[in-house]
């Protein structure tokens, strides 16, 4: 296999990789699943430095995926209870904005 396919395979299998490691498998067993079961062929060291280059943006992958799904929509302003554009939603924003600006005056070089 050619070492692009190689990592596309690895990475699409990371799921089954990580899943086989938490339940204690160690490098050599899974390197022989992978061969056996999904005919990927990695030295030991191939599955290590594989694993540890994709290991951290799979997981911050899955983060993502996470915060998405349980809060697709962030927002700290009160702002968001008008629809964008409607009297209601341009009367906040102005008064934020005001409340900002006052606050703001303050603070000044001396």
């Amino acid at each position: 296999m050619l070492p692009k396919i190689k990592s596309k395979a690895f990475i699409r299998l990371l799921p089954q990789i990580f899943e086989l490691r938490e339940q204690g498998y160690s490098y050599e067993e899974v390197t022989a699943i992978l061969e056996k079961d999904y005919g990927l062929v990695l030295s030991i060291k191939q599955f290590s430095v594989y694993l540890a280059r994709y290991k951290n943006s799979h997981m911050s992958k899955v983060e993502k995926q996470i915060e998405t799904s349980q809060d697709p929509i962030k927002s700290d302003s009160s702002t968001n209870d008008y629809v964008f554009g409607s009297p209601e939603h341009k009367a906040a924003v102005q008064k934020e904005t005001e409340e900002l600006f006052r606050s703001n005056q303050n603070v000044g070089l001396r």
